[in-house]
């Protein structure tokens, strides 16, 4: 759903580059990042010029929706029976961009840094101990019940870019660096360790990760 969204959306922002236009009033680009509907997510980004023609501020919006498995500590310890979460979520990001070139109009180099915010849910089956009362008693067993985790992340990121114009308004840009981020989680069974957390592109890490970001978009006005 999200890939044949972003594919109808990038036919969208290529229609937009035949508005007409002088290139040196335009001063605002609409951009995607095709490959987030890999992962289940959707993301555009909005720049507009401050000051003069190498200063710009950008301002990003995502939604995820995809469906993950993920092992707990006691299902490691027993079965490893894998718990299939279904994730939902939002992020958005106020970024700083500097062309490193003012003079050179098109292709060129540029640094960008900022924070992001996200939050995220998952939905998942899973047991937990449940009471019961038997002969005037209140007794415990597992039940498997609906439950939730949730994932708070601030994070912080820095990198270096190239953009390329493909048509006269049309233009991809590449961008490599890293970030540092705080995930909180929690969660309705207590004391749950964070099982989003385990590997560098997972969404819960806490600590260092590498950034890296292909965008497609288009010089509007």
């Amino acid at each position: 759903m999200m890939c044949r969204f972003s594919i109808a959306l990038l036919v969208f922002l290529l229609s937009l580059s035949s508005v007409k236009s002088q290139d040196s009033t335009r001063s605002f680009t609409l951009a995607m990042r095709p490959f987030h509907a890999l992962v289940g997510g959707y993301r555009m980004d909005g720049e507009f010029k401050i000051a003069n023609s190498n200063h710009w501020v950008q301002v990003g919006g995502e939604l995820y929706s995809n469906s993950l498995s993920r092992y707990s500590e006691e299902d490691r310890s027993r079965s490893r029976r894998s718990l299939r979460y279904k994730g939902q979520g939002y992020g958005v990001s106020l970024l700083y961009k500097y062309y490193l070139d003012p003079r050179r109009k098109g292709d060129r180099f540029y640094f960008i840094t900022g924070p992001t915010f996200e939050s995220f849910r998952f939905k998942y089956d899973g047991y937990v101990w449940a009471p019961f009362q038997e002969d005037g008693l209140v007794k415990y067993r597992r039940e498997l019940q609906p439950l939730e985790d949730r994932l708070s992340n601030f994070s912080y990121s820095t990198a270096i870019g190239f953009q390329q114009y493909i048509f006269k308004y049309i233009f991809v840009d590449l961008y490599v660096g890293f970030g540092l981020k705080k995930a909180i989680f929690k969660s309705d069974v207590v004391k749950k360790e964070n099982p989003f957390g385990n590997y560098l592109w997972d969404p819960g890490r806490t600590g260092t990760f590498p950034v890296v970001a292909l965008r497609v978009g288009v010089l509007l006005f």
